[in-house]
C-alpha cells in the first residue's frame, strides 16, 4: 500500500490548478487587451449593438467561458489552500 500524505496532494493539485488558472487568465487578458475592455463592458456593447459581428459573438462566448472558469478554478485554489477538499 502507498501512503501519500494530505498536504502533498494538496501541493500536486495547487501545481494543476494554478497552471490552468494562469492559461484562463492568459485568454481573458488576450481578450481586453483586443478590444480594450473588460468583460462586462464588452457584454454591454454586444447587447447594445444594432449590427451583428460575428466574430465578437464568438469571442463574446469564449471569453464568458474564460472569465467563469477562471472564477471556478479560483474557488477550487482558494479550497485547497484553506484545506477544505477531500482525497478519495
Amino acid at each position: 500500500m502507498v501512503v501519500i500524505e494530505k498536504h502533498r496532494v494538496a501541493e500536486w493539485m495547487l501545481l494543476s490548478y494554478l497552471s490552468q488558472q494562469r492559461k484562463m487568465y492568459d485568454r481573458i487578458t488576450f481578450y481586453e487587451k483586443k478590444y480594450g475592455k473588460s468583460f462586462s463592458q464588452f457584454n454591454k456593447h454586444i447587447q447594445e449593438s444594432k449590427n451583428e459581428d460575428f466574430e465578437e459573438w464568438d469571442d463574446l462566448i469564449e471569453w464568458e467561458a474564460y472569465t467563469n472558469f477562471y472564477k471556478q478554478i479560483t474557488n477550487t485554489i482558494n479550497d485547497i489552500k484553506s484545506g477544505n477538499f477531500e482525497v478519495a
